[in-house]
């Protein structure tokens, strides 16, 4: 099924934007890992709508529920069930038979013969990466604890803005909304989101994500390499349009000679002298920093006038986004990419042959 991922780690949502409420069962996950709410709740409060200008104005709480598979603290190594409950929705400025421009209204409404949610776009909505985060966060801070991974993401670039500066191991979060690796660039993407915000518009960008501590070995060749596990997951988070490994597309351009990751041997450690490759050979880690960035649409949602069709009466009609919407959702993404991406690491660890 498409709302299941993982093979020994396995991840199921269920819900709808605007039902009662939207969740995951994380199954496989290891007992006896004490946890802090707390931190979760920090990731959470990262990717939330409602919290700025730079979002959309529905206000949701976003305190989890953990239901199961958790006790005094730990967990226990029975299915961890997340639960969040919508309390912010505004079903009336959704039509059923108006497909939305760029929205999955009209790919839903064929697959599913009409009986599909289209409130707020059901199952298909953003909503669904809160309880990706919530999962993923638990994993996220065990790979730290258990494996010494640390897993780090940032705004590369929003519309024209793009950030110049090389990762060295830290994120900041300019004015707690975006993270960035300097205050400029922050500021400059703060300005570029407001401005599509004042034009009833959106705007698009890029997130980079870097891994570090990955241990060479880890993934598998051809259909279960880092390079296609990673990108199920992360092409599972609405308005994702490409991802990118290493120098990615601007592989294109460079002859073999300019971009060959020569192994070196530095304080008896096995490296590559550049890392043009992303940290991943043959769909398997090479032990260098793992890296690939992510292109973002602009929220397909805006208050412009619009044309499209009336599915019912087959005609075409003018319209406008009714409904609340992000102007950018790229500062809201960086969080769910993080997450996402640690529940498949952990689970291709799972997945190796040998002890790490």
């Amino acid at each position: 099924m498409s709302n299941m991922i993982g093979t020994n780690l396995k991840l199921t949502l269920f819900g709808e934007s605007h039902g009662k409420g939207v969740g995951c069962t994380l199954d496989g996950f290891p007992p006896g890992y004490e946890f802090d709410e707390d931190l979760i709740q920090l990731d959470l409060d990262r990717r939330k709508p409602g919290s700025s200008s730079l979002s959309t104005l529905r206000k949701e709480d976003d305190v989890v529920k953990m239901i199961s598979g958790v006790f005094n603290g730990k967990t226990t190594g029975a299915p961890i069930t997340f639960y969040f409950m919508n309390e912010d929705t505004k079903s009336e400025d959704y039509e059923p038979f108006i497909m939305r421009a760029s929205h999955a209204d009209y790919t839903a409404y064929m697959k599913y013969e009409g009986f599909n949610d289209y409130r707020g776009g059901g199952m298909f909505s953003g909503r669904l990466t809160a309880p990706i985060t919530a999962a993923g966060s638990l994993v996220k801070h065990y790979l730290r604890d258990r494996y010494g991974i640390w897993i780090n993401s940032f705004i590369q670039q929003v519309g024209d803005v793009v950030e110049t500066s090389e990762f060295k191991g830290k994120v900041i979060w300019y004015d707690e909304l975006i993270p960035v690796l300097n205050e400029k660039t922050g500021e400059e993407i703060f300005a570029s989101i407001e401005k599509a915000r004042e034009l009833n518009d959106s705007i698009g960008g890029k997130v980079k994500t870097v891994i570090s501590g990955l241990k060479a070995g880890i993934g598998e060749p051809f259909f279960q390499s880092l390079e296609s596990e990673i990108s199920r997951m992360i092409f599972s988070i609405p308005s994702v349009k490409a991802i990118e490994f290493g120098l990615g597309t601007a592989f294109a351009s460079k002859y073999g000679s300019e971009v060959q990751d020569q192994f070196s041997i530095i304080d008896n450690v096995i490296c590559t002298e550049t890392n043009y490759n992303g940290g991943i050979l043959g769909g398997i880690a090479s032990g260098m920093p793992l890296e690939f960035t992510v292109t973002i649409k602009p929220t397909a949602s805006i208050s412009i006038t619009q044309t499209t069709i009336n599915i019912d009466t087959r005609s075409e009609v003018d319209y406008i986004n009714r409904g609340r919407h992000d102007p950018s959702i790229v500062s809201r993404v960086p969080i769910v990419i993080e997450n996402a991406v640690a529940i498949v690491i952990l689970d291709m660890i799972m997945q190796c042959r040998r002890t790490l």
